[in-house]
Order: C-alpha cells, then sequence, then structure tokens
C-alpha cells in the first residue's frame, strides 16, 4: 500500500458546527406587561391577525408561528417570559385569564444570554442544560431583546447525519492502518529480507502513519467530544429524538425520553420498531400511515396525535419527521422529534372551554369584545361581534372605514370625537349610538372601553365592549313615550292630580290642581295633604280631620277611597269644593303603598248647580205650566205643582201610572200622540197641540212641547213635557176665526142675495100659476110643483153652506182631500161671484191628502178665491192647480220656512190688477188692507198665514201690476206614492257641459254647484255680474250655458246678460229671481232668454230647465 493510499484529510473533515446566528428567531412573540393573559394566549394560539388601517397609516400583515412562549417587553426592554407550563399552571389554579395581567403572572428574572458570549450552538446548549430550562432570549450589551433561542432551534441546527458520517470515515481508515500493522507483525521468515529491503520506506510510512494517527486521535477526541455533548443534550431532551435507517427501517438512535413519554422501554422500540405505532390511538392511526409515506418519499412532515400508555391514560404528541441526505442528495435516515404537548392541549381545551364560556356568555348579553392596537393600528374582535352590526357571526373586523359606514349617519361624528377624545385625553371610552344594518334596519348598540398607555403615556392600545341595548332603547322609548302620553294626559286633564309619597308630601302636581287650589307649584310641592294649613271642611261646615283625608287614609290602609267630598279654603278666602279619589301605588312583592295618586274635580258649579236646581224646583212648583216627566213606557216620573193644579192630580196620586189612563178619555194611544213619541224619538223634540182630560172630566186642549232626556250612555230614557193651557185661546181663536168668516160671508152677501133671488124668482110665479092653474092642467101643474122643490132645495144648499162656512165645525185634525175641498170652493164662488169672474182648475188624479182642521182649510182657500175676486172689479179667470210635488234640499235651502218632504203645492191665480212690490212685502201683515175703509179688516190673508204655518206649511207668491197675482200654498202631504222614485230616477243627466252659475248668495251657488255636479255637469261660479262677464270671456266657448240671477250687487243680471249677448249672439242663458213679483223675470224673458226659473226652485225643475235649454223643450 502506497504512503498517499494512507493519507486521509481528517482536518479538512471537522465537524462543520452551525452559525449561531442560524437558530436565532429574530422576530419571538412579544406583548406589553399592562395586557391581559387571555389576550397573551390569544396572540400563542393565532396563525394571524388582520389590521385595522387607519386614514393616515398604511396596512401591513403579521404572521406569527404557533409558539409556546410569548416575551413580555416594555419599551425594548425585556421584563418576563411567560410559557405554556404557565398557561396550565394558572388554568389549574382557576384564575380567570380575561381579569388578570401579564405583569402578575409572568416568570421574572429570565436567564438571558448575551450576543457577544454565543459563540457556538455548545454555548446555549450548556446554559439551557445548566438551569433546566427551554426558551433562551438573546440580548445586546445594553439588554435589549435580539431574539429567541429554544432547544428545537438548538436542535435542528445540528446537522445529525454530518456527525454520523464523520464519525464512520475516521473509523475505516483506523480499521486498515491496524489490519496492516498485525499482518506486518505476524510475517513469515522468509518475508524478512523483503521487510529489510523496505524499512527505509517502511519508516518514511510509519512516520507518515504516526502522523496520521495523531491528526486521527485528534480528530477521534473532537468527534467523541461532539458526541458526548450532542448525546448529553439528546438524552437530557425532554423532547423524543428518534433516528431511523432508510434501508431496513431498523432504530437507529433513540433518547431516554421515549420512556418517559411513551411509557415503554427504549428497548422494546429497539427490539420491536413497530411497537411506537400500536401505542398510537385507534382513531388517529390512519392519520399516522398517511404521514409515514410522506415522509417515506422525502416529504417533512409535522403531526398531532395521541398515543395509549401501558396504564392506560392518552398523551398528546406533537411529531415532527424529516430525511437526513448526503451530499450527493441521497437520503440514508430519517430523524424526528416528539414532543408530549398533552399539558399544552389541556391547556388548550381548558382555554377552548372558558373562550366558549366566555363567547356563551356574551351571546347571551348579546356582548361582544374588541381589542385595537393603536400602534400597529391592528385591530380584532370576538367571533359574537358580527351579529350586533348585522353581520353573519364569525366576520372577520372591517376596516375603519368599513365599520364608521355601519354606524348611522346622525350619529358617525359624535362616535368619532368620542373615540378621539378617549385617546387623547386616556380617559374611558362609553357612547351610545345606532348602527345600520345591511338590510336597513336600526339598532342601537353601547360601547365601552378602556385606553391604555405605556410607560411614557403614550396611548398604545384600547379594549373594550360592545353591547345590544336596543330592547332596553325601545323599552325607554316606549316608557318616554308612556310617561310624555301620561304627562300630556294628566297636564291636560280637568281634573287635579297630586302625588304623594309615604309621609304623605305632595310631590307632585299637575296645572288643574294649581287652578282648583288657587296655588302655584312652587306653593303645593312639599305640603302634606290633610294638615290644618288646608283649612278643609264637610259639606256641612264642619272641620275635616286629617286622619280622613282620602290621602292618608289610602297611605294607612292601602285602599283606594272615591268620591270624597270637601271644601278648601283658597288663598283669597274663596271655598273650592272638591270631589277627591286616592289609589294606592304598590311595587310587586309590597304591601304597603310607596305613593298614592290622589285626583280631585271642582264640583263647585256642581255644588252651585245643585243649589240652583234646588231653586228651580221651587220655581217649577210655582210655574202655571204642568211640568211631567215620563218614560218610555208611558209612566209618570214627575209631576210638578203646575201639573197639580191644570190637571187636578196629586203628584202622591200620578207617580208611576201611566199618563194614557189619567190624561185621556180613551185607553188607546190616539195617533198624534203615536206621531209625536216618533218624532220625539227621532229629532229629540216635539212641539203641537193635544187634548187631554182632567182629573174631574173637563176637556181641555194644551200647547205641549216634548224634549227627549237620554241618559249618561246618550241612549233615550225619559221624556220632559210642559204643558201649557190653551184652552181659552182656542176659544178665542175659534171665535175669531168666525169673525173673519162672517166678514167673507159679508162680502158673499150680494151674490148669495142675487141667487136666492133667482132661487125665489121660480118658485114665487110657480105658486101663483098654481092657484090658476092647478085644476086646468094637471100635467102642467106637476111641472111647475118639481121647480118649487128644486128651487127650495137649490136655495136650503146654499144657505147651508153659507151657514157651514160661518159656523165652522169643531177643530179636529183628521185626514182631508184637498180635491174635494177645492170642488166645494169653485161651487160657493160659481154661486156667489158675479158671471164674468170664471173658473179653471187642473188637479192631479193622484193627489195625496194632508192632515189638518178641514174648516181652518176651507177658511184658507176661500180667503184667496175672494182676494182673487176682489183683484178682478171687471171680471176674469181664478185658476186653481194642485199637484204633488217633493221639496230637495236645493229648493229648501232657499225658503228658510221649507223643510225637505213631499208636499200639496195648491196654486191660485187670478188675472187681476195685481200688485207693487211695496204692497206685496205687507200682505200678511194683520190688519194690513188695500181695501176702502168698512169693506174689509185685513185679517183675511195673516189668517191663511197663520192657519198655513199652524198645518207645517208655508206659503209663497208673486205679482206684477196689471198680470195679476199667483199664491201657492204648501201643505205637508201623509201619503206619498212611489211615484216620486220614479220621476227621480227620470230626471235628466247632464254629458259633462260646463255651465257658469251666477248668484251673490253664496250657499245658493254651492248647492246649485253640488246638484248639477252630482248630475253630469261641469261648473264655474261668480258672485256677481262683473264677475261673471270676466268668466265668460276667458272661457265663452267652453261655457254651454249660464244660470244667471236677476238682482246683484254691484251689477244686476239684465245688464250682465246684454253684455254676454254681445260677446256671444247664441248664448244660452237661464234667468231666475227671488223676487215676490214676476218683474224680474218677465223683464228677463223680454231680453231672449231660454229659460226662466223662479226661486225657490227644486233641484228637478233646475235640471229640467238645463234639460231643455240643450233639447229645445219648454
Amino acid at each position: 500500500m502506497k504512503t498517499d493510499e494512507l493519507t486521509m484529510p481528517f482536518n479538512e473533515r471537522l465537524i462543520d458546527l452551525p452559525n449561531p446566528y442560524h437558530v436565532i428567531n429574530r422576530y419571538p412573540l412579544t406583548i406589553d406587561s399592562d395586557s391581559y393573559v387571555a389576550d397573551a394566549i390569544s396572540l400563542m394560539n393565532q396563525k394571524s391577525t388582520k389590521n385595522w388601517p387607519l386614514t393616515q397609516l398604511n396596512s401591513r400583515h403579521w404572521h406569527l408561528q404557533n409558539t409556546s412562549c410569548i416575551l413580555v417587553v416594555d419599551s425594548g426592554q425585556l421584563l418576563g417570559i411567560f410559557t405554556k407550563q404557565d398557561i396550565v399552571r394558572l388554568a389549574a389554579s382557576g384564575i380567570n385569564f380575561s381579569e388578570v395581567k401579564m405583569a402578575q403572572v409572568m416568570t421574572q428574572p429570565v436567564i438571558t444570554m448575551k450576543l457577544s458570549q454565543f459563540q457556538n450552538l455548545f454555548t446555549a446548549l450548556s446554559l439551557l442544560q445548566q438551569h433546566q430550562i427551554g426558551h433562551l432570549p438573546i440580548v445586546n450589551d445594553e439588554g435589549e431583546l435580539l431574539g429567541l433561542v429554544t432547544t428545537t432551534s438548538l436542535l435542528q441546527g445540528f446537522n445529525q447525519l454530518q456527525i454520523v458520517s464523520i464519525g464512520e470515515a475516521l473509523q475505516k481508515p483506523q480499521d486498515e492502518l491496524k489490519q496492516q500493522i498485525k499482518m506486518a507483525l505476524h510475517c513469515p521468515t522468509h518475508r524478512h529480507f523483503q521487510l529489510v529491503e523496505a524499512t527505509p520506506e517502511l519508516e518514511l510510512s510509519y512516520e507518515c502513519l504516526q502522523q496520521e494517527i495523531i491528526e486521527r486521535q485528534k480528530v477521534e477526541a473532537a468527534l467523541l467530544e461532539s458526541e458526548a455533548k450532542f448525546r448529553q443534550f439528546a438524552e437530557n431532551h425532554q423532547a423524543v429524538i428518534w433516528i431511523e435507517s432508510t434501508s431496513s427501517r431498523q432504530l437507529l438512535y433513540v433518547n431516554p425520553a421515549y420512556e418517559k413519554v411513551w411509557g415503554r422501554s427504549c428497548e422494546s422500540l429497539r427490539s420491536h420498531p413497530e411497537s411506537w405505532m400500536e401505542a398510537v390511538h385507534p382513531e388517529d392511526r390512519d392519520r399516522i400511515q398517511a404521514e409515514v409515506k410522506k415522509y417515506i418519499l422525502g416529504e417533512p412532515t409535522e403531526i398531532e396525535y395521541r398515543i395509549v400508555r401501558p396504564d392506560g391514560s392518552v398523551r398528546w404528541i406533537w411529531d415532527r419527521c424529516f430525511p437526513m441526505s448526503s451530499e450527493a442528495g441521497k437520503i440514508y435516515c430519517y430523524a424526528g422529534m416528539a414532543e408530549d404537548i398533552t399539558a399544552r392541549k389541556q391547556a388548550e381545551e381548558s382555554l377552548r372551554q372558558s373562550e366558549e364560556r366566555l363567547s356563551l356568555a356574551l351571546t347571551a348579553a348579546r356582548m361582544g369584545l374588541f381589542d385595537w392596537n393603536l400602534v400597529s393600528n391592528a385591530a380584532i374582535w370576538s367571533a359574537n361581534m358580527g351579529p350586533l352590526y348585522g353581520l353573519p357571526c364569525g366576520t372577520p373586523c372591517p376596516s375603519l372605514e368599513e365599520f364608521i359606514n355601519l354606524v348611522h349617519s346622525e350619529d358617525r361624528q359624535l362616535f368619532i370625537q368620542a373615540v378621539q377624545q378617549s385617546i387623547e385625553q386616556k380617559q374611558e371610552f362609553a357612547i351610545e349610538y345606532r348602527v345600520v344594518w345591511p338590510d336597513g334596519s336600526i339598532h342601537w348598540l353601547s360601547s365601552k372601553a378602556v385606553t391604555y398607555c405605556d410607560k411614557l403615556g403614550k396611548p398604545i392600545r384600547m379594549v373594550g365592549t360592545t353591547r345590544d341595548i336596543n330592547d332596553r332603547k325601545q323599552a325607554e322609548i316606549a316608557l318616554r313615550d308612556s310617561e310624555e302620553r301620561y304627562r300630556s294626559v294628566v297636564t291636560a286633564l280637568q281634573e287635579g292630580v297630586v302625588l304623594n309619597d309615604r309621609q304623605g308630601k305632595i310631590i307632585a302636581c299637575n296645572a288643574s290642581a294649581e287652578k282648583i287650589l288657587g296655588l302655584s307649584q312652587h306653593q303645593i310641592l312639599g305640603r302634606v295633604c290633610g294638615d290644618g294649613s288646608w283649612h278643609t271642611i264637610y259639606e256641612d261646615g264642619s272641620p275635616f280631620p286629617e286622619e280622613e283625608h282620602p290621602a292618608v287614609v289610602t297611605l294607612h290602609t292601602g285602599k283606594p277611597c272615591t268620591n270624597v267630598v270637601m271644601g278648601v279654603h283658597k288663598p283669597n278666602g274663596q271655598i273650592s269644593w272638591i270631589a277627591i279619589n286616592s289609589q294606592p301605588l304598590v311595587r310587586e312583592n309590597e304591601t304597603s303603598p310607596y305613593a298614592v295618586v290622589t285626583s280631585f274635580s271642582d264640583i263647585s258649579d256642581r255644588k252651585q248647580a245643585e243649589q240652583k236646581i234646588r231653586e228651580q224646583a221651587a220655581l217649577l212648583d210655582i210655574a202655571t205650566d204642568a211640568i211631567f216627566v215620563k218614560d218610555l213606557k208611558n209612566q209618570i216620573l214627575f209631576w210638578n205643582q203646575g201639573a197639580e193644579r191644570l190637571y187636578g192630580w196629586s203628584a202622591q196620586e200620578v207617580i208611576s201610572k201611566n199618563t194614557q189612563e189619567l190624561l185621556s178619555h180613551k185607553l188607546q194611544v190616539a195617533p198624534v200622540d203615536a206621531e209625536a213619541l216618533k218624532i220625539v224619538l227621532q229629532t229629540g223634540m216635539w212641539h203641537g197641540e193635544l187634548e187631554k182630560v182632567t182629573k174631574c172630566g173637563k176637556d181641555i186642549i194644551v200647547e205641549s212641547r216634548w224634549t227627549l232626556m237620554r241618559d249618561a250612555a246618550g241612549q233615550p230614557k225619559s221624556i220632559l213635557i210642559v204643558d201649557t193651557d190653551i184652552t181659552q185661546k182656542k176659544q178665542l181663536e175659534e171665535q175669531f176665526f168666525r169673525a173673519q168668516r162672517l166678514e167673507s160671508l159679508g162680502t158673499l152677501a150680494g151674490g148669495i142675495a142675487h141667487d136666492l133671488n133667482n132661487i125665489l124668482t121660480p118658485i114665487m110665479v110657480s105658486s101663483q100659476l098654481l092657484k090658476t092653474r092647478i085644476q086646468e092642467n094637471p100635467e102642467r101643474s106637476q111641472q111647475l110643483i118639481e121647480i118649487v122643490e128644486n128651487n127650495a132645495k137649490r136655495g136650503a144648499a146654499l144657505v147651508k153652506q153659507v151657514l157651514s162656512f160661518a159656523r165652522g165645525f169643531k177643530g179636529e185634525r183628521t185626514i182631508v182631500q184637498l180635491k174635494h175641498l177645492i170642488a166645494d170652493i169653485i161651487l160657493i164662488g160659481k154661486q156667489t161671484f158675479p158671471k164674468s169672474i170664471e173658473f179653471t182648475t187642473h188637479l192631479s188624479s193622484d193627489l195625496w191628502a194632508v192632515s189638518g182642521d178641514i174648516t181652518q182649510l176651507h177658511q184658507v182657500l176661500m180667503n184667496l178665491v175672494v182676494n182673487a175676486r176682489d183683484a178682478m172689479p171687471d171680471g176674469g179667470n181664478i185658476t186653481i192647480t194642485a199637484k204633488n210635488v217633493f221639496i230637495d234640499e236645493a229648493y229648501a235651502s232657499m225658503n228658510l220656512n221649507a223643510k225637505v218632504g213631499h208636499y200639496i203645492q195648491v196654486k191660485v191665480l187670478d188675472t187681476g190688477v195685481g200688485m207693487p212690490p211695496k204692497i206685496l212685502d205687507k200682505i200678511f201683515e194683520p190688519f194690513f188692507t188695500t181695501k176702502a175703509v168698512g169693506t174689509g179688516t185685513g185679517l183675511g190673508l195673516a189668517t191663511v198665514l197663520g192657519i198655513t204655518k199652524s198645518h207645517g206649511g208655508f206659503i209663497t207668491v208673486s205679482s206684477k201690476v196689471g198680470q195679476g197675482s199667483q199664491f201657492k200654498l204648501f201643505l205637508p202631504a201623509v201619503q206619498a206614492t212611489p211615484d216620486l222614485n220614479t220621476e227621480e230616477l227620470e230626471i235628466p243627466q247632464g254629458n259633462g257641459e260646463q255651465i257658469l252659475v251666477v248668484d251673490d248668495e253664496p250657499q245658493i251657488c254651492e248647492i246649485v254647484k253640488m246638484i248639477l255636479e252630482n248630475h253630469n255637469y261641469k261648473i264655474l261660479t261668480a258672485c256677481n255680474g262683473i264677475e261673471a262677464i270676466a268668466l265668460y270671456a276667458q272661457q265663452k266657448h267652453q261655457i254651454s250655458a249660464v244660470l244667471m240671477d236677476m238682482m246683484m250687487p254691484e251689477m244686476d243680471g239684465a245688464t250682465a246678460i246684454r253684455t254676454m249677448q254681445i260677446m256671444k249672439s247664441n248664448v244660452q242663458i237661464i234667468a231666475s229671481s227671488g223676487l215676490s213679483s214676476t218683474e224680474g223675470l218677465t223683464t228677463a224673458s223680454e231680453m231672449g232668454v231660454q229659460q226662466v226659473l223662479p226661486k225657490p226652485f227644486t233641484a228637478k225643475e233646475l235640471l229640467h230647465s238645463l234639460h231643455n235649454v240643450f233639447h229645445g223643450g219648454k
């Protein structure tokens, strides 16, 4: 063997230890001392956190590896260290992580190493072994933190394959050299000479070999030292370190930690390498098999799994495996490190459960947590914060801009100012604000936070909570609204209201209490109800004891008091009478009231009214009228002394008796009484005349006024009746009417005398002829006898009619057919009026009946006919018409005496001299007459008006000098047929024509507008001629017709009509007038208007007039 073959450069193959800088973690996890333990644990477990960018800072991301410790640092100076062993210790002690700060639990002082002392890995390993620690912070000469070294990072720094390779390389030359020496020593003798010859060369080789041996021994010593250190480090490490060959999958090395963690011997693992898999928890084996396949293929793996120890306990293992390769890249073994992380897992589970409980508590309380790092501008919030803002649970904390947009626009500026103020003034942040959810709904939240500063006083962190207060806010709003409503109600109450506390002191009152008591609020508050300063009295004037005051009684008994009446002396000396009610206020589960609400109403007016009632009751007894009250069953409830005097029955005799039995001859209710009851129930009042009978059987006539009385619920209860005895008045009236009839009879005397002479002449002549011819010509005598008989009957009938008219007959209201009265009047007129006067009648065949006094109605018609005769001294025509009419609201609004309903219209028209307007306005005045002295009393038309009104009717008149007069008599009908409804259905409708209504009466314009619009017309209105012309000038092509009032201020109808006719020659005009004469309408007719419509008119008449204008009718 040549020398160079035996020479090996071992110096170049010394162990290549890694650079110490490569195993230092330059960015260890840090936290300040004022932070809470929960925050440290969260940082140790989290993989990354999302930043919260501010407007002036750029966003950046910060990633952390899952680590087993966190360093406590303030202003770059290392203060302490907090490991997962500390977490386990704290969890076992039951400490609340959210309430304990890092300064209270961190480990200190900390074992550190200066960077200048960190020469190699063995230096750090030695320090870790010396102090039995797993984490070594590296600092500079000033003590500032530079990084962190752990046992794991150191172990990963060693190239274990290199150490094994070096040992194998050194061992092989050494074994070869020993073999050569052994062979040389035992060489046979025949080789001796060869050896001698080679001695120089061998000596040289030997020297080289000796030198090489020395070098090898040095390397071996270094290797042994390195291997010893590695073994010392590995065998004292708490983690299980193992090495496995790739070819045979045989275990090359495992440290003693295996026995401690797995609970099995290392020898059992060497003899049975798969035994560690058998210890893996059955639920985790499949995952382990998958990872084994990965590292066999050369992929580094990392996995957490459970093992079951022989004693049955379960341990959690964190196993990391990596392949080891030669310089050529060939994998020659696998190495790994397995740590027992059971304590960490238990701590994590404890932490998870704690966090879960906290999360559940926060969720139940509808609360979330947030943490804002003001230095890094990073923010995190709890998972349940999202739902508070209408976001899904677990939503990451949004950016500041996104968050601010969630705040209600009206609260946004206030929120920003509160945050800024909290940071600037380093004070607590607290605010209630609204947020707008993505669905648009608005919710109330409350946020509270504390700002933390570093040792220099610089704010570095804000931590706080946010709570859902929407329900509370809604309740507060509802309560505030309720209180406001209560306050408004109490303020608006006419009753005085005061609130008394437990001692009876008044602590609140309303304005009505001030008014009733005559005191200001300041004077009322603080006073005690019932004390002597109020000067309260009973109704009899005696003092009201304090202990009997309702508020005091309620405070002592806890029971309400109601309707207690007392008098209170006001400061001005007057007495206010009040009715008091007190109500206790009692809290739940308490029996005694904590306050009393006392309300009182001022009944001074009622007391005065009661006094007046007593006085009026006495006056009722003084009144001459009979005043009594009956219920709806005719039972008498009240009977005054006036009723006793009128009817003769005492109050004791009539109370609860039936009025029909006491005051009438008939047992059945009279029709007029039934009609009165019907009307009073419908309208609340009735007024009319009734026949009654007194206790002694005397018949009397009373003017009776009925008023319906109602109960508190508004339901009919009774009827108040006031009866006035008008028997004597009615007798005088009858005498007056009879006198007036006799006056009319006097005016008829001439005609009666003429007719009687005509009747008596044939009788006288016939009687004389009978004397001479009764024997001569019996047949002719018989004819003369018939003539005498007939004329005698005529004379008797005439006398009977005159006597009936003169005497009249008893004024009973009955159903009257006017057509019979009209026929009787015409018969008398034809017999008594001059032959130059003719009669014309137009009577409807279906004429309704009226309810009235036949004698009085006969007198009305007779007076109208006699006036017509007197207006035609030279003869003429009297026309009497009668028809059924319906007075609608339009007509009733234009005649104050008219009411809506069915009427009989009787019109008496003459062709006489007529009357001027100044006479027309006075014709119904009593004693007014245009006749010569001695020819009339002036009571005829006054009587007509009085009788008409007493029958519920009314009368209108129109006249023009030289053209005669027209009287229209309207009497209420008692029977209506369906014909009217048929006619109503036949009322013509418009076709959208525009009508200009001109009238100076706004009510007429309004009612006409309503009628026409309801019948498909468009309406314009004007209140005088000038306004009408202006409207017509603007819209003359759209206006189809004009309804013009003839008498208006500023410009009358005639002038307006002429102006419109100039503007448009074919203007369609309907003229109307409310004048009592027909002069205005006659003028209108002469102007060429299409229709004339006298007022008052009905809706039917108005609509027919318009229909005739548009369709050529008359």
